[in-house]
């Protein structure tokens, strides 16, 4: 089986010339053959591990880089709503609004008796400030709607655009994509599509460390009030033992520091 593997694992070696051209690269290759490979955004640590299932840890820290991001850009005539790729931004969705104003049916002809000439231009105005209200909300809740229906559940939703409109925008989104989302307020439509990314990023990862410590608390409290939670290697070796565990959080540093332990608690939640 070993040399089976070797072979398999020298034969996709084999088709590749030259650099990757990525910062890493991961393979799972069996008996029968290559079963997985995958390019990664981070550089990982060379290793090659013989073992019997996968060896998933080292994939913690490269799915630490990828952040899934929709970026939602939105003014009061203009809506976008991308994803945050590494080749740049894959727009799947653009809106514009669609402003219609209505004249009464004395405009364009000479004012009838007690209408002054400069209360044409007022109700116009008016109108047409309405229209574009009216117009602008319509565009929010179709924004919200597209949104709705590409996010998936991991994605990081940012908002960008007219900081008027970004909050009436937020509460238009479901609870469960809500607090997921966060207003980059520096963003607006005129910037570029590299400061679009960047600042996404940045903002994404902001939220998602948010959310990381939030998740972190829950559970101490928990193991603090004897609940669901449990904190330490040997307390989550135990939960593991009864498959009682629902979330398995592992540290960076328990990874660094406890390399074999920490594959030991993953292979063991996955098994559950």
């Amino acid at each position: 089986a070993f040399d089976a593997c070797v072979k398999a694992l020298h034969d996709e070696l084999a088709t590749v010339s030259g650099p990757l051209g990525t910062p890493g690269w991961v393979a799972m290759v069996t008996r029968d053959g290559l079963q997985h490979s995958a390019t990664l955004p981070v550089a990982m640590e060379p290793v090659v591990r013989w073992q019997d299932g996968p060896d998933t840890v080292p994939y913690l820290r490269a799915l630490r880089q990828q952040v899934p991001v929709l970026l939602v850009m939105a003014d009061s005539r203009h809506g976008e709503v991308a994803r945050v790729t590494p080749g740049g931004l894959d727009v799947l969705a653009t809106l514009d609004a669609e402003v219609e104003v209505s004249l009464g049916t004395h405009m364009g002809d000479a004012p009838k008796p007690g209408f002054h000439a400069g209360t044409r231009g007022t109700a116009v105005t008016d109108a047409a400030q309405r229209s574009q209200r009216d117009a602008s909300e319509h565009l929010l809740r179709e924004l919200a709607a597209r949104v709705t229906r590409v996010a998936q559940p991991e994605d990081w939703i940012v908002l960008g655009g007219n900081a008027h409109l970004l909050p009436k925008l937020g509460t238009l989104l479901p609870a469960a994509l809500a607090s997921r989302s966060a207003t980059a307020s520096s963003l607006d439509m005129a910037a570029t599509p590299a400061e679009r990314i960047r600042v996404a990023m940045r903002t994404a990862l902001q939220l998602r460390g948010a959310w990381e410590v939030e998740r972190v608390v829950a559970i101490e409290n928990d193991a603090a009030s004897r609940a669901r939670g449990v904190m330490g290697p040997e307390a989550t070796h135990q939960a593991l033992a009864r498959a009682q565990v629902a979330d398995l959080v592992v540290s960076d540093r328990f990874v660094h520091e406890h390399p074999e332990e920490a594959r030991t608690l993953v292979r063991s939640a996955f098994a559950q």
